[in-house]
C-alpha cells in the first residue's frame, strides 16, 4: 500500500508540475544540475515510451503475433516488444544529444535562472 501511494503521488506531481519547477527543485536541494536535468528528461519521456510500447504491442497483433504471458513464450514475446522499442529509444537519444549539445549544454560552470526556486525556506 506505501509504494503504491508513494508511486501515485509521484506520477501525480510530475504530471501536474512543469518540468522547469521540477528542475529548478532539485537544483535547490542541491542535486547537480547535469543529474537534475537527466532526471526530468527522463520523466519526460516515460509517457512517450509507454505509448510506443502499446503501439508496437498492436501492429504485432495485427500482423497475426500471439503473444503468451506464461512459461518460455514470455522470453519471445518480451524481445519483440522491446527490440523496437529499444531501436526507436536509441534513435530519439541520438536527436536529443545532438539537440543539447547544439544549445552549448555545460558551456559554463554558472548557471542563471529566470525564476529562483525557493525550497523549504533555504
Amino acid at each position: 500500500m506505501r509504494s503504491a501511494s508513494i508511486l501515485s503521488l509521484g506520477l501525480l506531481m510530475c504530471w501536474t508540475t512543469d518540468s522547469r519547477d521540477i528542475l529548478n527543485g532539485l537544483v535547490g536541494l542541491r542535486v547537480p544540475y547535469s543529474v537534475a536535468f537527466m532526471v526530468v528528461t527522463a520523466v519526460r519521456f516515460l509517457p512517450i515510451i509507454i505509448t510506443e510500447v502499446a503501439t508496437v504491442i498492436t501492429v504485432q497483433r495485427l500482423r497475426g503475433f500471439n503473444p503468451k504471458r506464461f512459461g518460455s513464450g514470455i522470453i519471445k514475446t518480451s524481445l519483440n516488444i522491446l527490440t523496437p522499442t529499444l531501436s526507436n529509444c536509441v534513435r530519439r537519444t541520438g536527436t536529443l544529444a545532438v539537440s543539447i549539445q547544439s544549445r552549448a549544454f555545460r558551456a559554463n560552470t554558472e548557471r542563471t535562472y529566470l525564476k529562483k526556486t525557493e525550497v523549504f525556506g533555504i
